[in-house]
């Protein structure tokens, strides 16, 4: 219909690796008064001087997690130039420290960190305190062989100087968590599971600060238990 606007609305399923969302029509035609739609009586189809009109384009992916309303921070590590790691939730953003290079992650972007890291300042946000918390990752290990730093908000955990916690991949591929309290008192929680070489791996931490089997670490849903209470101090 020439004189209307009509609705239309459709399923993409990717396949990965589409570089391009295309509005429009590349056609040479597209713009001529008669466009070839078909074969029979009806065609050419006759449209006046343009093919179509397009407006109010709205883009739905499903399904898509929207964020917890108690995320305090999310650093989606897409930007492929620039020095800042954007937090989308809370603007608690990271500087790039010695150069991370960005490469195609799990979802989007990622970051290759090879004797680099993204710092980010503390924030009231960010201070833990005595309070349940959950933090995950997809992380991909280029190579084993060496402990590797994934998250820490501590200055250092053998001996522990001061509260924080961190989270770390060992040389053999399993994943330890360490907390300490403002007391130094200290809980560590390791897997069995391992990560694999070149391949991607969703990393979970779940602390239910007061109860002795309220630690949790997932590692692509493989749970490793661990009682935090003995550090229940702020963290």
């Amino acid at each position: 219909d020439e004189l209307d606007w009509m609705p239309f609305s459709d399923t993409f399923v990717a396949a990965g690796g589409e570089l391009h969302l295309t509005i429009g029509n590349f056609l040479d035609g597209a713009s001529s008064a008669s466009i070839s739609a078909g074969s029979g009586p009806a065609f050419p189809l006759q449209l006046g001087t343009a093919y179509y009109y397009i407006d109010v384009v709205q883009l739905f992916c499903e399904p898509c997690a929207e964020p917890p309303t108690d995320m305090v921070a999310w650093w989606p590590l897409d930007e492929v130039a620039g020095s800042l790691a954007l937090d989308v939730v809370g603007a608690q953003h990271g500087l790039h420290v010695d150069g991370p290079v960005p490469l195609t992650g799990y979802v989007d972007g990622a970051l290759d960190f090879l004797g680099s890291a993204v710092s980010v300042p503390t924030t009231s946000a960010l201070e833990l305190g005595s309070g349940d918390f959950t933090l995950d990752a997809w992380v991909r290990p280029g190579a084993l062989g060496t402990p590797q730093t994934l998250l820490s908000k501590i200055a250092a955990v053998a001996p522990p100087t001061g509260p924080g916690y961190a989270l770390a991949l060992e040389s053999d591929g399993t994943v330890t968590f360490t907390m300490v309290d403002a007391t130094l008192a200290t809980v560590t929680g390791s897997t069995s599971a391992a990560l694999a070489p070149g391949a991607w791996s969703h990393v979970t931490v779940a602390v239910d600060r007061d109860d002795p089997a309220g630690g949790r670490i997932h590692v692509d849903g493989t749970v490793a238990l661990f009682d935090p209470t003995p550090a229940a101090g702020s963290l």
